[in-house]
Protein backbone atom coordinates (compact mmCIF):
# COMPACT_ATOMS: atom_id res chain seq x y z
CA UNK A 1 0.00 0.00 0.00
CA UNK A 2 2.89 2.62 0.58
CA UNK A 3 4.07 1.83 -2.23
CA UNK A 4 1.10 2.39 -4.55
CA UNK A 5 0.86 5.95 -2.61
CA UNK A 6 4.49 6.66 -3.63
CA UNK A 7 3.35 5.82 -6.85
CA UNK A 8 0.54 7.99 -6.74
CA UNK A 9 2.73 11.18 -5.91
CA UNK A 10 5.82 10.67 -8.42
CA UNK A 11 2.93 10.28 -11.16
CA UNK A 12 0.89 13.09 -9.88
CA UNK A 13 3.94 15.06 -9.74
CA UNK A 14 5.45 14.16 -13.01
CA UNK A 15 2.11 15.12 -14.61
CA UNK A 16 2.03 18.59 -12.88
CA UNK A 17 5.82 19.34 -14.13
CA UNK A 18 5.33 17.93 -17.23
CA UNK A 19 2.35 20.40 -18.33
CA UNK A 20 3.48 23.61 -16.29
CA UNK A 21 6.65 22.82 -18.93
CA UNK A 22 4.09 22.91 -21.93
CA UNK A 23 2.27 25.90 -20.66
CA UNK A 24 5.34 28.12 -20.09
CA UNK A 25 7.11 26.68 -23.82
CA UNK A 26 3.79 27.62 -25.07
CA UNK A 27 3.99 31.45 -23.56
CA UNK A 28 7.73 31.70 -24.67
CA UNK A 29 6.75 30.62 -28.47
CA UNK A 30 3.77 32.99 -28.44
CA UNK A 31 5.71 35.82 -27.03
CA UNK A 32 8.86 35.03 -29.85
CA UNK A 33 6.10 35.64 -32.16
CA UNK A 34 4.73 38.61 -31.27
CA UNK A 35 8.31 39.76 -31.00
CA UNK A 36 9.13 38.39 -34.75
CA UNK A 37 5.90 39.76 -35.87
CA UNK A 38 6.44 43.07 -34.89
CA UNK A 39 10.18 43.68 -36.38
CA UNK A 40 9.01 42.16 -39.72
CA UNK A 41 5.64 44.47 -39.61
CA UNK A 42 7.59 47.57 -38.75
CA UNK A 43 10.08 47.00 -41.84
CA UNK A 44 7.13 45.84 -44.13
CA UNK A 45 5.62 49.23 -43.50
CA UNK A 46 9.00 50.97 -44.51
CA UNK A 47 9.61 48.24 -47.63
CA UNK A 48 5.57 49.61 -48.72
CA UNK A 49 6.30 53.11 -47.92
CA UNK A 50 9.14 53.48 -49.85
CA UNK A 51 7.97 51.05 -52.88
CA UNK A 52 4.69 53.72 -52.87
CA UNK A 53 6.68 56.19 -53.31
CA UNK A 54 8.80 54.63 -56.55
CA UNK A 55 5.45 53.76 -58.25
CA UNK A 56 4.34 57.73 -57.76
CA UNK A 57 7.60 58.44 -58.91
CA UNK A 58 7.69 56.11 -61.87
CA UNK A 59 3.85 56.99 -62.87
CA UNK A 60 4.74 60.96 -62.72
CA UNK A 61 7.82 59.95 -65.21
CA UNK A 62 6.18 57.60 -67.86
CA UNK A 63 3.75 58.08 -69.71
CA UNK A 64 1.48 54.65 -69.81
CA UNK A 65 1.59 52.62 -72.87
CA UNK A 66 -0.63 49.70 -74.42
CA UNK A 67 0.96 46.68 -73.23
CA UNK A 68 2.28 44.57 -75.45
CA UNK A 69 0.22 41.20 -76.56
CA UNK A 70 2.22 37.98 -75.46
CA UNK A 71 3.92 35.92 -77.89
CA UNK A 72 1.61 32.49 -77.97
CA UNK A 73 2.63 29.49 -79.52
CA UNK A 74 0.40 27.89 -82.49
CA UNK A 75 -2.22 25.93 -81.28
CA UNK A 76 -2.91 27.39 -77.38
CA UNK A 77 -6.55 28.26 -77.36
CA UNK A 78 -7.41 31.47 -75.95
CA UNK A 79 -9.03 30.73 -73.12
CA UNK A 80 -5.77 29.17 -71.79
CA UNK A 81 -3.92 32.06 -72.01
CA UNK A 82 -6.63 33.92 -70.54
CA UNK A 83 -6.15 31.44 -67.67
CA UNK A 84 -2.27 31.62 -67.44
CA UNK A 85 -2.69 35.58 -67.40
CA UNK A 86 -5.36 34.91 -64.45
CA UNK A 87 -3.17 32.95 -62.48
CA UNK A 88 -0.18 35.46 -62.71
CA UNK A 89 -2.02 38.25 -61.98
CA UNK A 90 -3.35 36.20 -58.58
CA UNK A 91 -0.16 34.96 -57.76
CA UNK A 92 2.13 38.25 -58.15
CA UNK A 93 -0.64 40.66 -57.77
CA UNK A 94 -2.08 43.45 -60.19
CA UNK A 95 0.47 44.74 -62.49
CA UNK A 96 3.60 43.69 -61.25
CA UNK A 97 4.07 41.17 -63.62
CA UNK A 98 4.06 40.91 -67.83
CA UNK A 99 3.35 38.07 -69.99
CA UNK A 100 5.68 37.57 -72.83
CA UNK A 101 5.35 34.43 -74.57
CA UNK A 102 3.03 31.41 -73.90
CA UNK A 103 4.58 28.06 -75.44
CA UNK A 104 4.50 24.54 -74.97
CA UNK A 105 7.11 22.53 -72.90
CA UNK A 106 8.19 19.91 -75.26
CA UNK A 107 8.02 16.53 -73.86
CA UNK A 108 11.13 14.20 -73.02
CA UNK A 109 10.02 11.52 -71.24
CA UNK A 110 8.67 8.08 -72.68
CA UNK A 111 5.85 6.45 -73.06
CA UNK A 112 6.45 4.59 -69.83
CA UNK A 113 7.37 7.44 -68.30
CA UNK A 114 4.50 9.24 -68.77
CA UNK A 115 2.20 6.60 -68.22
CA UNK A 116 3.75 6.58 -64.75
CA UNK A 117 3.42 10.03 -64.12
CA UNK A 118 -0.33 9.95 -64.78
CA UNK A 119 -0.47 6.85 -62.82
CA UNK A 120 1.27 8.70 -59.91
CA UNK A 121 -0.32 11.93 -59.98
CA UNK A 122 -4.10 10.82 -60.62
CA UNK A 123 -6.68 11.86 -58.39
CA UNK A 124 -8.22 8.78 -55.92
Amino acid sequence: MENMDLALIVLLTGMVVVFAALIVLTYVIKGYGMIITSITSGSKKKKAEAQAAKKAVEKAAAKPAAPAAPAVQEGIPGEVIAAIAAAVDYTYGAGTHTIRAVRRVPQNRSAWGSAGLAESTRPF
